[in-house]
C-alpha cells in the first residue's frame, strides 16, 4: 500500500494477453525515482510476475480438470458394476478386450466356464460360430454402425439363453472410430414368457375351433331331428 512518505510511484499492469490480472505498484520516498532502465526492469518483473500467475492458474485449472476426471471416471464405473443384470464391455479395433464389469465376466463364467480381462481377445471364450458372429458385429460397429440384435445361444450343452446385444462405435473428437462399446442383457424370462403367451393363444384359438365344429355338429343334428319329426 501506498504510505504518505511515498515521493514516487509506479503501477504496472499484469498481463496475459488481453486479460487482467491484477496491478504491480512500486513506491519510493525519493521523488521521480523511476529511470527509464528502472522502468524496463519493473516491466519485466511485472512480465514475469503475470507468467507465475497464469501458469499456477493453469496448473491449478488442470488439477481440478482432473480430479474431475477422476470422480466422473469413478462414478462411470460404479454406475456400470451396479448394474447386474446388463453386461458391459468394450473392445478396441483389434477385437481386444479395453474394460469389462463384474456381470460380464460372471456370464462367461457360469455359461461358457471362462473369463476376460483387458488385453484379452474379445472372442477368445465363445465356439467358432458364435465367434465368428461376434467378429462381423464388431466390424459393422467399427465401420460406423450402431448395431442391435436378438441371439440365441445353447452355451456348455445347457438350456437356451436369448440375448440382446447393442454394439456402439467409440468415436474421438476427430470423427475415428477407435473401438467399440456393448450393452447386452439376458431377455430369455421375457422370450419364454412370449412363447408362452403365443402357446396360450394357439390352444385357445384350437379349443375355439373345437367348440365352433361341436356347435355345428350339435345344429345340424337339431336340424336333423326337427326333419324327422316333421315326417
Amino acid at each position: 500500500l501506498q504510505t504518505t512518505k511515498s515521493q514516487s510511484s509506479l503501477t504496472l499492469p499484469l498481463l496475459a494477453g488481453d486479460n487482467m490480472l491484477g496491478v504491480l505498484g512500486v513506491y519510493s520516498q525519493t521523488r521521480n525515482a523511476f529511470d527509464a532502465e528502472e522502468i524496463s526492469l519493473l516491466n519485466k518483473l511485472a512480465s514475469d510476475l503475470s507468467y507465475g500467475i497464469m501458469s499456477l492458474r493453469t496448473r491449478q485449472d488442470r488439477e481440478n480438470a482432473l480430479q474431475q476426471i477422476r470422480t466422473h471416471r469413478a462414478n462411470l464405473k460404479a454406475l456400470i458394476e451396479n448394474a447386474p443384470d446388463i453386461y458391459i464391455w468394450s473392445v478396441d479395433r483389434d477385437l481386444r478386450i479395453i474394460s469389462l464389469n463384474t456381470a460380464f465376466n460372471d456370464y462367461l463364467h457360469e455359461h461358457f466356464d471362462m473369463q476376460l480381462k483387458p488385453g484379452d481377445l474379445a472372442i477368445e471364450p465363445f465356439p467358432p460360430d458364435v465367434a465368428d458372429d461376434y467378429t462381423n458385429l464388431y466390424a459393422r460397429a467399427l465401420r460406423g454402425e450402431q448395431v442391435v440384435v436378438e441371439r440365441t445361444y445353447y452355451p456348455l450343452e445347457k438350456h437356451q439363453i436369448h440375448m440382446e446385444i447393442s454394439l456402439n462405435p467409440i468415436h474421438t473428437d476427430d470423427g475415428n472410430i477407435t473401438g467399440v462399446v456393448i450393452f447386452s442383457r439376458d431377455i430369455t424370462s421375457s422370450k419364454r414368457a412370449e412363447e408362452d403367451l403365443q402357446n396360450l393363444n394357439i390352444r385357445l384359438a384350437r379349443r375355439a375351433r373345437e367348440l365352433l365344429t361341436l356347435n355345428e355338429i350339435g345344429t345340424t343334428l337339431g336340424s336333423a331331428l326337427d326333419t324327422q319329426r316333421i315326417y
